[in-house]
């Protein structure tokens, strides 16, 4: 009788182990959540929090020939990480350098303002990229063909 029960025991974990190999089969592998490096949720709606504000605020500051200043996104994520804000008048002074290099036939222009430098094009009146003045010491400025200090 035990070896009965022992046969029927090994039977019946066999029959499980078989069906749940075929189970395993059919059920394909769920992939791993990846693991990134971007930024928090919190972070991306305090971004476009700012970006909207600034929006609002003005961020636009029109040239006297009409041509809004823009601010590129490499930009304004610089500017923000680096807790820089433009004031209006500095937006003037920026719009007012872009139409200077303009007038001399600069396309991409390096501004240096009140120890930012900001790389601009001119034809579209868009500043591209912007260093703080602790980090000055350590940047090239390429792919530029004028400066003005304003």
């Amino acid at each position: 009788m035990a070896d009965q029960n022992v046969t029927l025991n090994l039977q019946s974990l066999r029959a499980q182990s078989a069906h749940n190999a075929r189970r395993a089969a059919q059920v394909p592998d769920t992939p791993k959540p990846r693991q990134t490096t971007a930024p928090s949720f919190a972070k991306l709606l305090e971004r476009a929090s700012a970006s909207t504000a600034a929006l609002t605020s003005g961020q636009s500051t029109q040239s006297p020939q009409g041509g809004a200043l823009k601010i590129s996104k490499h930009a304004e994520a610089r500017l923000l990480s680096r807790n820089i804000s433009l004031s209006d008048a500095q937006r003037r002074k920026i719009s007012d350098a872009l139409e200077q290099a303009e007038q001399k036939g600069v396309r991409d222009t390096l501004v240096m303002l009140d120890g930012l430098a900001l790389v601009a094009n001119t034809k579209s009146r868009t500043v591209i990229t912007a260093v703080g003045a602790s980090e000055l010491r350590q940047n090239i400025f390429t792919n530029i063909d004028g400066a003005v200090f304003a």
